[in-house]
């Protein structure tokens, strides 16, 4: 389902990422995830397949459980939204690191401080995705 239905390919094929269904996939969804696994670790922006791959879920699940199909582009725009938030939260978590390319002499609280942060970021994502 999350690989070979009709409507998951069209979403794999849309999205900006070296990710192709045709191509890369397999019938086995463990060898697909760490497939995807390997490509995230060489570039970050493949992070976007684990978004598309949540919200190819909750499409599933809206047409299962709420009779409600949503169109493929809003699949792919909130996937694309979603990742964008978690970049910016994971941003968030080491501005100084960031900015000079070294994690700096930052003191402990400046450091919680932005750890909470991205902490919250990523439980407001969580309810968001949830209550979607």
């Amino acid at each position: 389902m999350m690989f070979e239905c009709r409507v998951a390919k069209e979403i794999w094929e849309m999205i900006p990422t070296r990710f192709y269904v045709s191509t890369n996939s397999s019938d086995n969804l463990v060898a697909n995830i760490n497939h995807l696994l390997v490509c995230a670790k060489q570039d970050k922006r493949e992070l976007l397949n684990f978004f598309v791959g949540w919200n190819i879920w909750k499409m599933r699940n809206n047409i299962s459980f709420h009779h409600k199909r949503d169109h493929i582009l809003k699949v792919i725009h909130a996937a694309i939204r979603e990742n964008q938030n978690w970049n910016e939260a994971m941003d968030s978590e080491n501005p100084q690191e960031q900015a000079t390319g070294t994690e700096g002499n930052q003191t402990e609280s400046v450091h919680e401080s932005d750890k909470s942060r991205a902490y919250g970021m990523r439980m407001w994502l969580l309810s968001v995705t949830v209550s979607d």
